[in-house]
């Protein structure tokens, strides 16, 4: 039997486990808009602590590509199912960008609790993308011209995106090849002047563990 490549987008389905040094996490494939590309298929997928950007979560969108991966046929309920086991050489997380993903990440993600698909759509359909900015800049009031989006459902969302906030800095350093888990000490030590710090100085990428020739060879793009 042919095993599955283990590339393209995978929503997070359950947390699985975890071992001293990855994520183990059930997920199902998906197309660009969200919707699940192959009712057979099942995945779990095993991703070192060091590429995660942030801690994973159920609704969460991951590119990802593998390392090497596992099929097995099993019989559930009956139904004759695949599972794929993914051992992934990089993962990242997927910011929404269409209605049906945005709709299903803040209605399944732990964090945005209260706020369903119906509050989520209408936030959507007002802003687009634009919502983002509402939630960064902490903007209770703008979040609120949504009908049915209270006080209390907009500290939530603002609380709730609080956790995604250096993703921008993520796609960065992403863009320039440098490895999740070195980006991810970099924006935890200089917070929100982490592309500053590294613009200034690319050799301070070897205190957080890239080597010499590697920051050497750094170029910034513009």
């Amino acid at each position: 039997m042919k095993d599955d490549k283990g590339r393209g987008l995978f929503r997070i389905t359950s947390m699985g486990y975890e071992t001293e040094d990855a994520y183990v996490l059930g997920a199902v494939a998906v197309d660009g808009h969200g919707d699940r590309v192959s009712a057979r298929k099942y995945y779990r997928i095993k991703i070192q602590d060091t590429a995660m950007p942030v801690e994973p979560a159920i609704g969460q969108i991951w590119k990802v590509s593998a390392k090497e991966t596992t099929t097995t046929e099993v019989v559930r309920g009956g139904a004759e199912l695949l599972d794929i086991f993914i051992k992934a050489k990089s993962v990242r997380l997927i910011i929404p960008e269409t209605e049906n993903l945005f709709t299903n990440f803040v209605s399944k993600e732990p964090h945005f609790v209260g706020i369903g698909e119906t509050l989520a759509r209408k936030l959507w359909i007002k802003y687009q993308a634009g919502v983002y900015e509402h939630l960064e800049n902490k903007d209770v009031e703008k979040l609120t011209f949504v009908r049915g989006i209270t006080e209390v459902a907009a500290e939530t969302l603002i609380s709730g995106w609080e956790r995604y906030e250096n993703l921008k800095q993520i796609a960065w350093f992403d863009k320039h090849q440098i490895p999740s888990g070195v980006a991810r000490n970099i924006i935890k030590y200089h917070k929100a002047n982490a592309i500053y710090a590294i613009e200034e100085d690319p050799y301070r990428l070897i205190s957080f563990g890239l080597k010499f020739h590697q920051a050497d060879q750094f170029e910034v793009v513009k």
